[in-house]
């Protein structure tokens, strides 16, 4: 690379990240237009659902509303909805909207790249370093495509790579307020996302480097350090206990200890890690040379024996520990699940970088190119999740939404079947309502329904709908848009 290329970056790290930001609007363009649609449109749905009554019927943080189960309450407490709260509130501001949402998503993701490259820097004490390590980050094909679509699990990342820069930011300077900040962004990324109190690890791993220390202000700095850390934990730690009752035989729970998995989807399950997801998914084909490089080299130079990089691999412990607990729940399905790798994962890669653009002029101009080419692959692993086919889920759904949407009016609880994921369908009508699955609806339980005001119901299910008792429910047909149609029901 050109030394005074290398310094004008270096030296003008806001200009380099806006770029980046340019970029990376621009590839996402058409999507902050685009309803929610493709790869586990299930959980995003979920969630925008969330922030919909939060801007509709109860802006109480408290009380997180989604869809109706037949005879309880449509407030479902899981984690705490403080992300789907703060786009409520925007929704608030400027109206709501689904790119409304997008924007929102797309700022907290920049906000964790701008995190990635302080904390990087922090770690390599190398601008350069930071920024393409950052940029490496940002086009993650996991990352890319993940941080347009509402979940909660990209707003816990963005806080921990923040806890992880102001900690370490914290080690160098010992400075009361970064503590106070790495105390705050773990607590607020453990409330929006239970999981990401694994990377507490890295601070109780310095605690107990402390208590090696011999003396009175080792010693008290290690009690200051639990105590403020206690203390923005344990919202977290009320929270979860008072909801995780209420989530009954949850499988995530218990991880591995909930159900057995065979040994040969064990295997399966190990081997897509391995060769799918981890290469082309979590890093990108263009970064695998940087991640090989940085184990590389982080060997060769015994990286492992100083005291930032042990921190840095009690986090990689643990987010392998993590894997090993849940891997029956992620399985080869849930790949948003694995955002908590990428922090441990691009440290790796940016250390990768920064050793080869030493080694050779050969090796700096090949890490130039691969670093260019990371857009153009990041695009090409995953522009095709937002597609109808990716969803699935009944295309009709996705295809007539408008036409669905506008049949009933807005406020009207419905009857809706068949969604297993219990919330697709009610999205993509915008209605709410008492969702089932399995075409087993029986014609009792529509007039008990009936009686409690439900007045309309969607179905794609012929089995149910053509049914002569259920027929004694329905007063007309409204709409019928290719397999779904939407009944008036019979007052009683």
């Amino acid at each position: 690379m050109n030394i005074s290329l290398k310094d004008t970056v270096a030296q003008k790290p806001l200009f380099s990240i806006l770029f980046l930001c340019l970029v990376s609007t621009a590839m996402h363009w058409q999507i902050f237009t685009t309803d929610l649609i493709g790869v586990h449109v299930w959980r995003q749905s979920q969630t925008q659902i969330n922030i919909q009554n939060f801007v509709r019927y109860d802006f109480n943080i408290m009380n997180p509303r989604n869809n109706f189960v037949f005879g309880e309450s449509n407030i479902k407490r899981f984690e705490f909805p403080v992300m789907q709260w703060l786009i409520a509130s925007a929704d608030k501001v400027f109206g709501e909207s689904i790119t409304v949402t997008r924007i929102s998503m797309f700022l907290i993701g920049i906000a964790c790249v701008i995190g990635m490259f302080f904390l990087l820097k922090a770690v390599l004490k190398d601008n350069l370093t930071a920024l393409l390590g950052a940029w490496a980050f940002n086009f993650s094909p996991l990352f890319y495509y993940y941080t347009m679509n509402p979940l909660p699990d990209v707003f816990a990342l963005c806080c921990t790579v923040w806890y992880m820069f102001f900690l370490f930011s914290y080690f160098d300077k010992q400075k009361t307020i970064s503590l106070l900040l790495a105390a705050f962004f773990l607590g607020l990324a453990t409330l929006a996302k239970l999981p990401f109190i694994i990377f507490g690890s890295v601070a109780a791993v310095y605690v107990l480097q402390q208590l090696q220390s011999k003396g009175i202000a080792p010693l008290r700095k290690c009690f200051a350090l639990i105590f403020v850390f206690t203390s923005f934990l344990l919202p977290a730690f009320f929270w979860y206990k008072w909801v995780i009752p209420s989530w009954g035989d949850n499988g995530v729970l218990k991880g591995i200890f909930s159900n057995s998995v065979s040994t040969e989807r064990t295997i399966e399950i190990f081997k897509f890690h391995a060769f799918e997801l981890l290469p082309k998914i979590l890093l990108n084909y263009a970064v695998v040379p940087f991640f090989l490089a940085g184990c590389f080299f982080m060997v060769k130079n015994k990286v492992y024996v100083k005291a930032k990089w042990s921190l840095l691999a009690a986090a990689g412990l643990t987010v392998i520990l993590y894997f090993l607990l849940e891997y029956n729940m992620i399985d080869i399905i849930h790949d948003y699940y694995m955002l908590p790798f990428l922090p441990p994962l691009f440290l790796i890669v940016a250390y990768g970088i920064k050793m080869l653009l030493m080694v050779s002029r050969f090796t700096r101009f090949a890490t130039v190119g691969l670093l260019i080419l990371l857009p153009f692959f990041a695009f090409l692993a995953v522009n095709n999740y937002w597609n109808v086919r990716k969803s699935y889920f009944n295309p009709d759904v996705f295809i007539y939404r408008k036409e669905l949407k506008k049949a009933v009016p807005t406020d009207s609880k419905c009857i809706i079947l068949n969604d297993v994921s219990g919330y697709i369908f009610s999205y993509q009508v915008d209605k709410q309502g008492a969702i089932f699955n399995d075409e087993n609806l029986s014609a009792a339980w529509i007039r008990d329904l009936v009686k409690k005001g439900y007045r309309y119901m969607y179905s794609d299910c012929r089995n149910v709908d053509d049914n002569p008792e259920v027929q004694k429910s329905i007063d007309h047909l409204m709409v019928e848009c290719g397999s779904v149609k939407v009944f008036k029901l019979k007052e009683e």
